[in-house]
């Protein structure tokens, strides 16, 4: 009961944040950042697709999860190169990609409390995890990542609200985190990403990026990009400048830090137009500089780059 009372509570306030956001003006520093293109999504026959998560590959493919429950594989220009479905969708979508550096591909599949790692043509390599609260499993993992050891990090909501730490062949090493707003404390971590060795986590509900060792420790927590509050960061990649690129869901706009949390300008804000998303779930960076933003409530991937 109180997981699904805290899903209800999150629905909510997810709601409110979308209302307030329209409209609000903005104080942020333009990034220096501009619009490239807009990559529309793939049609389905079980409703109209947005994405949600996606991750750029080491060859240069974005990898994107939609509201339907696929992977669609993107060339670097744009063009659909492959797709397929996760196992099952019947009960709940996924939110969390990764490529691993073995260049398998690693998803939260979200509603079914589990990860499921894929070969890059789509094939169900494994399967981790079962719902629980115990070490090693899951309520609603939402976001995951690789440090540059390998171990694997995994963000959860709903009921443990914490982040646990896997070896490469899925061994459960440790956890931190709990629910609540306190210093280290979290409220759906729905973004990771690591910066000179320091895990960066969006902290969406408490509006806020903390800072972690990769043990645990808390060494650092952001509630503002310069003097602009953060609103409901739901993402977070590293740019190929070695910057953090923060996704606002109900700002509708890219934040971008520095790792000691200093503002570099920001882009966007909420609505339909060039330049403007609506509620959007993810970003991701590419090599060549380019930062690609799952637009969701638009239904598009947006390309943007310096």
């Amino acid at each position: 009961m109180l997981v699904r009372a805290r899903r209800v509570c999150l629905g909510l306030t997810l709601a409110l944040l979308a209302v307030v956001a329209v409209g609000c003006g903005s104080r942020a520093t333009r990034a220096p950042l501009k619009h490239v293109a807009v990559w529309r999504m793939e049609p389905s026959e079980r409703g109209i697709p947005a994405p949600r998560s996606l991750c750029v590959s080491t060859n240069g493919e974005l990898y994107v999860l939609d509201t339907v429950g696929r992977v669609l594989v993107y060339s670097p220009t744009g063009a659909l190169a492959r797709e397929w479905s996760m196992p099952e969708v019947s009960v709940g979508r996924p939110e969390g990609i990764v490529e691993l550096r073995d260049g398998s591909i690693l998803v939260a599949d979200t509603h079914y409390h589990r990860l499921v790692r894929f070969s890059a043509s789509g094939e169900v390599l494994s399967l981790w995890g079962q719902e629980g609260t115990e070490a090693g499993a899951f309520i609603y993992p939402v976001a995951v990542t690789q440090d540059p050891e390998g171990l694997i990090y995994v963000a959860e909501y709903g009921g443990n609200d914490r982040i646990q730490v896997f070896s490469e062949t899925g061994g459960v090493l440790r956890s931190f985190g709990s629910f609540g707003t306190g210093e280290g404390q979290l409220q759906r971590c729905s973004g990771l990403a690591f910066l000179d060795g320091q895990l960066y986590v969006a902290d969406a509900i408490n509006n806020r990026i903390q800072v972690y060792t990769p043990q645990g420790e808390l060494t650092a927590s952001y509630a503002r990009a310069g003097d602009v509050p953060f609103r409901f960061p739901y993402d977070i990649t590293v740019t190929a400048a070695g910057e953090l690129a923060v996704i606002e869901y109900t700002a509708g706009r890219i934040a971008l830090i520095n790792g000691r949390g200093d503002s570099l300008g920001h882009y966007g804000r909420t609505g339909r137009a060039e330049g403007e998303f609506a509620t959007p779930w993810g970003i991701a960076a590419g090599a060549d500089g380019r930062l690609f933003v799952a637009d969701t409530g638009n239904h598009r991937i947006v390309v943007v780059q310096p």
